[in-house]
């Protein structure tokens, strides 16, 4: 993000090939925020990388699914000419290979698009300041699928098994961070 950029509004690109979804987000980011402005709006992937490049904004929300080129390729092609642009992802699909895809191709996060506006500004406002942001959905199944079962209680939120107490052999005290033993 340039200086210049850093004293005004989050300049944000928005693409997506469903005008109701693009429009609705410009709508809502311009009316009820008073930190961001949408400068672009892209229907393809294609679009949003010449749009990204014409007007090199702050933040792209990047759909997975589009004609032409999806945002996957869309993402890996905007960060090799722009790496400073923060690319969020924005879909309905939560399986693993899309969410991998996007984040290899250097994508600065993946939220589904379940979640509520003030969610969605907070995520924005969090990766102007180089704060991940993934739904914890996704987080979830991707700790699910490497470590294997499902040891957590959905709808209490507790763990169903209670790992056993640390060995005291080997174990230290962490230091208190106000400086108290």
């Amino acid at each position: 993000m340039n200086s210049e950029n850093s004293r005004s509004k989050l300049t944000i690109l928005l693409a997506d090939d469903q005008t109701l979804v693009s429009e609705s987000l410009k709508t809502f980011l311009c009316n009820y925020t008073d930190d961001m402005d949408v400068i672009a709006l892209a229907k393809n992937g294609k679009e949003a990388v010449r749009m990204a490049e014409e007007r090199r904004p702050d933040i792209i929300l990047m759909d997975v699914r589009m004609p032409e080129m999806d945002g996957v390729e869309a993402v890996r092609i905007i960060k090799q000419h722009q790496p400073e642009t923060k690319i969020l992802m924005l879909s309905t699909y939560d399986e693993d290979v899309f969410v991998r895809s996007a984040l290899l191709a250097g994508a600065s996060g993946y939220l589904l698009k379940d979640i509520s506006p003030t969610e969605l500004i907070t995520a924005i406002r969090a990766l102007k300041n180089n704060i991940m942001q993934i739904s914890p959905e996704i987080v979830r199944n991707m700790v699910r699928q490497k470590y294997g079962g499902d040891d957590h209680d959905e709808k209490s939120g507790d763990a169903k098994s209670t790992p056993p107490p640390p060995s005291s052999r080997g174990s230290k005290r962490l230091p208190n961070v106000n400086g108290k033993s």
